[in-house]
């Protein structure tokens, strides 16, 4: 974030998301390890959020350190319109906030690390609040499904039909 280029982006962030080929608004969020101001961050943070809400299309939001300020802005904002956290590796407590304010999570890889915060949490949360990523990782996607089956004891088939649903429902389109 440059706070000298900050209106001229949101307004090509705001013509590019009234086309229909694009889907969502991201990645954007907070992150208490980056030397951008937090202000700053929630300043253009809320922008995005203001963009999802004209268009009615979700928002894939990074978070590091600040969920406590991820809820409060989630509960000001509008619930309707989903919110997808990348790279999820938080408590099942935190997931289950998340999922009642309308969030997805998405995992990656994570769900290779039995002793990871994300590994315990999926294991627990509903699949019809799930995505999957593999954030340029060098894990094939294929593989982060394999493993969410495993982990889930499901089929590879029957994942793959909860997470289309998944999208269908997070962002209003037929696949």
């Amino acid at each position: 974030i440059e706070e000298k280029t900050i209106e001229k982006n949101i307004s090509i962030i705001d013509n590019l998301m009234a086309q229909e080929n694009f889907l969502a608004i991201g990645e954007t969020g907070m992150d208490k390890n980056i030397e951008v101001p937090l202000e700053l961050q929630k300043e253009v943070f809320l922008k995005h959020i203001e963009i999802s809400k004209k268009y009615r299309k979700p928002v894939i939001i990074h978070c590091v350190g600040l969920y406590n300020d991820l809820i409060n802005i989630r509960d000001k904002t509008d619930n309707s319109i989903p919110w997808i956290i990348h790279w999820f590796n938080g408590s099942l407590e935190l997931a289950n906030d998340l999922i009642k304010r309308n969030c997805y999570l998405s995992f990656g890889k994570s769900l290779f690390k039995e002793n990871s915060k994300a590994f315990r949490t999926f294991k627990e949360i509903p699949l019809e609040r799930v995505f999957f990523e593999t954030d340029d990782t060098g894990i094939a996607i294929k593989d982060v499904y394999n493993k969410a089956s495993l982990i889930r004891n499901l089929s590879l088939n029957s994942l793959e039909l909860i997470i289309i649903e998944n999208f269908k429902k997070c962002f209003n389109k037929l696949i």
